[in-house]
């Protein structure tokens, strides 16, 4: 699973693979190189998401169905071939995963197109994927790490209590 993850790592500079960021076109290389392998980079990326999510999500389903006897189709798989999307709505709608779609529904489409109409609603949609990708992100390289300390004694002084292990396994908190 990790093949794809270091074959982009391989192509890129030291800034690659950090939240400050860097471009996967090279100006240094031709016009062709340089489409070649920001394709290359941008296909292996999205292959290590789908092995990442798939992943994650397979060894939920055998406990699920074994020990809480839950129904095996109650487990929809998380992807429907995204390869054999035939357009940007079929592959973000339909064929990558649904995990969070009631989400960025309740949070960017109901409010957008209340007042912009569909369209706002396909903006915000957008717009809270984006805000959940950006939190992401800076959870990643340990900027939230004081937001957690803070929260960890709003936490205390509300309720006299530690929060536990469980705020901590749940947070990327340690940077």
């Amino acid at each position: 699973m990790w093949c794809p993850l270091q074959a982009v790592q391989s192509f890129s500079s030291d800034a690659f693979g950090s939240t400050i960021g860097c471009t996967i076109f090279d100006e240094t290389l031709p016009f062709f190189l340089r489409y070649l392998r920001s394709s290359i980079i941008s296909t292996l990326t999205a292959f290590s998401i789908y092995c990442v999510l798939q992943m994650g999500y397979d060894p939920c389903i055998i406990p699920a169905v074994l020990i809480l006897r839950q129904d095996p189709a109650q487990w929809t798989p998380p992807f429907e071939h995204p390869w054999f999307a035939t357009s940007v709505s079929d592959f973000w709608g339909r064929r990558w995963h649904q995990f969070y779609r009631r989400t960025f529904i309740f949070l960017g489409i109901y409010p957008l197109s209340l007042v912009f109409g569909r369209m706002g609603g396909i903006f915000g949609a957008f717009f809270a994927f984006a805000v959940f990708h950006h939190i992401i992100i800076i959870t990643l390289d340990g900027q939230m790490v004081a937001l957690a300390h803070i929260g960890e004694r709003v936490f205390r002084q509300w309720t006299g209590r530690k929060v536990g292990r469980l705020w901590v396994g749940c947070g990327r908190w340690r940077g």
